[in-house]
C-alpha cells in the first residue's frame, strides 16, 4: 500500500539594507531521496502567495518516472491567479496606483541521474522551465488624473541545475540539496489607446536564485525540511508563501 506524506511549507523573504535572502521550511525539490526502475513517485501542492500587495494562489504538481534504476524523468506543471494593488512612481506621469489581476501557467521536465555510493545516494538533475502568464491592469495616473487599461501578455523560459545528497541514518533519512534556477521572461504590453501613460511595449526581466536546503525525511512519513534561499539583487520585496501538500 502507498503511503502519503503530507508536509506543510511556509516561506518568508527577508530584507536587510541592500542584500536579500529566504529562509524557509520546504521539503526537496525532488520526489524522493532515491528512485527505482519501474517505480513512479511524485507530489503535488496547494500554494498561497503574497507578493508586494498581491496575493493569490494556485495547485502545482510533478510525476517522476524511473525510466532505469540511474535515470528518471519529471515533469511538473502549475496553474496561479494573483490579484492586488500597486503603486509606483513614473517621471513622466507621476504617483500611479495599478490595479491588476495575473493568471499564469509554469511547468518544465526535468532529467534525473542517480549514482549510489553506499550509504549515500546522490542525484544529479537538470532541466528546462517554461512560464506563461497574462494580466489585465486599470491603471490611474495623478498628473493625468485619467484611468486607463493595460493588457499584458508573459512568456518565459529558463533551466535548473542540482545536486541532491541522501544518506539513511537509523529512523530517517536525511537529505542535503542544492539548486539554481535561471528564468528569462519576455513582456508585451497592449495599452489602450486613450492611455498618456508612457510605457514599454516590450521589457524583458531575467530571475535567478540558489537555494541550499537539508530535509529529514522519518520512516514513518513525517518530513522535517530548511532551506536557505538567495535571490538576485534585483528582487527585494517581501514574500510570503504557503503550501500543504503531498508526495505519493
Amino acid at each position: 500500500m502507498k503511503k502519503a506524506i503530507i508536509f506543510f511549507t511556509a516561506t518568508f523573504i527577508l530584507i536587510f539594507s541592500t542584500k536579500s535572502f529566504a529562509v524557509q521550511i520546504a521539503p526537496s525539490p525532488l520526489a524522493g531521496p532515491e528512485f527505482e526502475k519501474g517505480k513512479h513517485n511524485g507530489r503535488g501542492e496547494i500554494v498561497y502567495i503574497n507578493y508586494d500587495e498581491v496575493y493569490g494562489g494556485g495547485i502545482q504538481g510533478s510525476k517522476r518516472f524511473a525510466l532505469s534504476n540511474r535515470f528518471a524523468l519529471t515533469p511538473s506543471l502549475g496553474a496561479f491567479h494573483l490579484t492586488g494593488d500597486q503603486t509606483y512612481t513614473d517621471e513622466i506621469a507621476g504617483k500611479i496606483d495599478m490595479e491588476m489581476d495575473y493568471t499564469f501557467v509554469s511547468g518544465g521536465l526535468r532529467a534525473e541521474i542517480q549514482q549510489k555510493f553506499e550509504p549515500v545516494n546522490f542525484i544529479f538533475f537538470g532541466g528546462g522551465l517554461l512560464h506563461y502568464g497574462k494580466s489585465d491592469s486599470d491603471i490611474t495616473s495623478e498628473k493625468f488624473n485619467e484611468n486607463d487599461s493595460t493588457e499584458s501578455t508573459d512568456k518565459g523560459i529558463g533551466w535548473e541545475a542540482g545536486l541532491q545528497a541522501a544518506i539513511k541514518t537509523g529512523p530517517f533519512t536525511t537529505t542535503i540539496f542544492y539548486k539554481y534556477e535561471e528564468l528569462r521572461v519576455d513582456t508585451e504590453n497592449d495599452d489602450s489607446p486613450d492611455n498618456q501613460i508612457e510605457s514599454v511595449e516590450e521589457q524583458e526581466f531575467t530571475f535567478k536564485s540558489s537555494t541550499i536546503g537539508i530535509d529529514l525525511l522519518f520512516n514513518n512519513g513525517i518530513s522535517l525540511s530548511g532551506l536557505y534561499s538567495i535571490p538576485d539583487d534585483s528582487n527585494k520585496e517581501k514574500v510570503t508563501m504557503i503550501k500543504l501538500g503531498f508526495s505519493f
